[in-house]
Parts: structure tokens; sequence; C-alpha cells
């Protein structure tokens, strides 16, 4: 009776812990988020580099433009077929009675 006790016990402070552990690391990472005394973070050269890139690419990107001109032209349909005249394979019927069936069946059970 005890060792349950132990282990219900063990089994409820571990999800109290990992639950404050989670909380504990959301207020940190939103104290990163936010600049130490509004002072800009140091960047490095790599740093640097990568944002004059991705300024570029937002510059070019913001720079859209769309095209409403419209252009109509005629469209033959003279070689065009219907998909329902067209068969591919071949068709098998086949009229098997009852017994044939189960014969059949029992066959292919039996493999």
């Amino acid at each position: 009776m005890n060792i349950y006790l132990v282990g219900i016990a063990a089994g409820f402070s571990g999800v109290v812990l990992g639950y404050v552990i989670a909380r504990l690391d959301g207020i940190y990472s939103l104290l990163r988020q936010q600049p130490v005394n509004n002072l800009p973070e140091p960047s490095s050269f790599f740093a640097k580099k990568h944002d004059k890139a991705r300024a570029e690419v937002e510059e070019k990107v913001g720079q859209i433009s769309i095209d409403t001109s419209k252009f109509v032209t005629e469209i033959k349909t003279d070689n065009i077929s219907k998909v329902n005249d067209v068969e591919l394979g071949k068709k098998t019927t086949q009229q098997d009675t009852l017994n044939q069936s189960v014969s059949k069946l029992a066959q292919l059970k039996g493999r």
C-alpha cells in the first residue's frame, strides 16, 4: 500500500515540476524578446550581410504589379474527341452459377 502512495506522489510531483519548468521557460523567452534598456542587440558581420539581402528581397516583393489586360483568341475544337467514344482494354464477362463461384472461392482459399 505504501509503495503505491510513493508512486502516486512521485508521479504527481513530476507533473508539478514539469509544469513549473515550462512556465519558467515561457517567462524566460518573453524576457529574452524585449531588448534590455532599449539598446539594440549587437550584430555580427554575417548578420548585417543577411539583413541587407533580406531588405532587398522584401523591397522586390513589395513591388507587385497586376496585369489587367485581356487576350481573347479563337479555340479550334475540330480535333477534340469525346472520351466516352474511346475504349481502353478489353471487356470480359463471365456467367458463373452459384456452385461454380463457391468452388472457385474454395480453391483460392485452399492455396
